[in-house]
């Protein structure tokens, strides 16, 4: 008994940690929420590209607090992100023709290009119980794929509220916010206020 309420505990405590618990869903059409699937379009997602992607819109009466919605390409959502909910986007902007409620969060990663160097490093060999050089690899980020596009990737044509979160390697453009937005801005890309 005392070991399955351990493990029951222990559950709990890594789904607070790492989820908080919250309900998760991906938009778009392949969402299993059928009122998330919203319109979804192929488009040009970055200004000078060649390449298309997904762009879907939402509604924002569809969206509940203390929600984590997930898509790969570009969202609008025509009303508000509720509070404590959660927006990640990879390969795409958001727009938000709305408000974005208290502790609500927006992750939007732009596209990057990348290499790979080698160098020489120090490795333990342990047949020889010594150190030994070798070559090691590293990742070095070249900047954003798309860097003549200037467009912010998170734009807010309403008010974020309290202790909201707003984090990209792009741009973000707010019309106004509450005490204790934070918010983080990638590859000297601004953080603008106004109309």
């Amino acid at each position: 008994m005392f070991n399955k309420l351990t493990k029951t505990a222990a559950a709990l405590a890594i789904c607070f940690a790492v989820a908080g618990c919250q309900d998760s869903y991906e938009l778009g059409e392949n969402s299993k929420n059928p009122s998330l699937t919203g319109q979804t379009r192929i488009t040009t997602l970055f200004n000078g590209a060649v390449e298309k992607g997904q762009h879907v819109t939402i509604k924002g009466y569809h969206l509940e607090e203390d929600t984590r919605y997930t898509f790969d390409g570009s969202v609008t959502i025509n009303g508000d992100l509720p509070d404590k909910s959660r927006l990640i986007v990879n390969n795409g902007k958001v727009v938000v023709n709305g408000n974005v409620g208290e502790k609500a969060r927006i992750d939007v990663d732009l596209p990057i290009d990348k290499h790979t160097e080698s160098y020489m490093c120090m490795q333990y060999n342990a047949a020889l119980k010594m150190m030994m050089p070798s070559t090691c690899w590293k990742t070095v980020i070249d900047g954003l794929t798309y860097s003549q596009d200037t467009d912010p990737a998170i734009t807010v044509n309403g008010h974020v509220d309290d202790n909201a979160r707003l984090t990209t390697n792009g741009g973000i453009h707010v019309r106004s916010y509450g005490e204790g937005l934070k918010y983080s801005t990638g590859f000297d890309r601004p953080f603008t206020i106004g109309r």
